[in-house]
């Protein structure tokens, strides 16, 4: 019910038309950072036409800043983050007739990312990746958050706007959004951190890596049946604490990866359980292929996992065999 679309109409201003060429104050360094992004990400033909900054550039679109205004307000939802650029389109619901931006909103604390447009029911919920100061500087710290922020973007919405080629350009016009925004903080308030806090404690962590809708906790009353039903599938010890689940239900039974406290554990449908020992085991050695996790033995994985759901839970396992997380 959806279809992509770009707004177009209305004029452009530029907030810093009076500003000094010699004023130096945290406005001006504002309005410096703004110029940099937009002459710095709106200049290729190919991508122009999803880059917008909130500064009086040339760009195809006479409303750009307005269209940019509209994207900061539905990303940042009341945050009191600044927002830099974005790069992306809105899409229009055709019941509602309503727009919503779908793509990467740059501030000056994260990329703010809407990966799809919303379904008829369920929004599309908005990621945060944090920005930081990495010890390698900020071309190597924008590289490594622009990876992150790409890696669940639903791409098939949005390609039929770009040339066959332009996906790296627009992902590299991101990156040096990012990494002026980095430069920037450097050059004043150094204010990000060098590296995001990461959470200690199992619950904490499922969430970092954005696998709350695949992993079931043994006390979430909506799994209380399926739970029930693991147990006796994987023929549980009684006496081994179930930590948390990758796993589904069909007509044959639930299958899937079970971790306790001891054991990784796994059923495949109509097979015998598998059961890997945490104690000895290499977390270097964990690793997730297609529909397999490889732990000592092959365990089997849901099929509905999507790569970058497979590549967090690798991440998982492996801190918590190797003793990283609390609990």
């Amino acid at each position: 019910m959806l279809v992509a679309t770009i707004d177009d109409g209305g004029t452009m201003t530029d907030p810093d038309d009076d500003a000094g060429d010699d004023e130096v104050g945290p406005d001006a360094e504002w309005g410096r950072l703004v110029g940099e992004v937009g002459q710095a990400t709106i200049g290729d033909p190919r991508i122009a036409r999803l880059v917008f900054v909130p500064a009086a550039v040339p760009h195809p679109f006479e409303d750009a800043v307005e269209v940019f205004e509209r994207a900061a307000t539905q990303l940042l939802a009341g945050s009191a983050e600044r927002p830099v650029a974005f790069l992306g389109y809105h899409a229009m619901n055709r019941l509602t007739r309503s727009r919503e931006a779908v793509g990467f909103l740059v501030t000056d604390r994260a990329v703010h990312v809407r990966d799809a447009p919303s379904g008829v029911i369920l929004r599309a919920p908005v990621r945060r990746i944090p920005l930081v100061r990495g010890p390698e500087g900020p071309a190597a710290s924008a590289a490594a958050t622009v990876a992150a922020a790409a890696g669940g973007f639903a791409w098939q919405h949005v390609d039929h706007l770009l040339p066959p080629d332009a996906r790296p350009v627009l992902l590299g016009a991101l990156e040096r959004a990012v990494a002026l925004t980095l430069e920037h903080d450097a050059r004043t308030s150094r204010s990000l951190p060098a590296a995001v806090p990461r959470a200690r404690g199992l619950i904490g962590r499922i969430a970092e890596l954005e696998l709350g809708d695949v992993v079931r906790l043994p006390d979430d009353p909506r799994h209380r049946k399926h739970m029930a039903r693991l147990t006796k599938a994987l023929a549980l010890p009684a006496e081994e604490q179930v930590l948390f689940t990758v796993t589904d239900q069909t007509l044959g039974g639930p299958y899937g990866v079970v971790v306790t406290g001891t054991a990784i554990r796994s059923k495949d449908l109509m097979e015998e359980p598998v059961a890997t020992p945490i104690a000895g085991l290499d977390p270097t050695a964990i690793r997730v292929e297609g529909a397999h996790l490889h732990a000592g033995d092959a365990h089997t994985l849901p099929a509905h996992l999507e790569d970058a759901q497979r590549t967090a839970l690798e991440t998982l396992l492996r801190e918590h065999v190797g003793g990283a997380l609390d609990g």
